[in-house]
């Protein structure tokens, strides 16, 4: 063979190579883009399942610490006069040296 038809048949390989491989790279673009649609109307609905659980959450645990059958198994402690005071202090803040 001679060598012109070598590059010829090389260049059209090539070519029907890159085509190719551009097509499966679009087409992998477009799916990515799609699924990250996805996943952002999914992460949006998380938030906000996760912020009516804990809303709900924390009404159910202030519901139960209100019963009587809670107060009668936990009954409310009285802070004594020194705890008291340490919960008024300020927080002592250690500084690095």
């Amino acid at each position: 063979m001679d060598t012109l038809v070598q590059a010829n048949i090389f260049f059209f390989i090539s070519s029907i190579s890159v085509i190719a491989v551009s097509f499966v790279v679009i087409l992998l673009v477009l799916k990515l883009r799609k699924l990250v649609g996805s996943l952002h109307v999914l992460v949006d609905k998380l938030k906000n399942t996760g912020d009516y659980v804990s809303d709900e959450a924390k009404e159910l645990v202030e519901d139960i610490k209100q019963s009587p059958i809670f107060r009668l198994i936990f009954p409310r402690r009285k802070r004594s006069s020194h705890s008291a005071k340490e919960a008024l202090a300020p927080n002592k803040i250690r500084r690095k040296v």
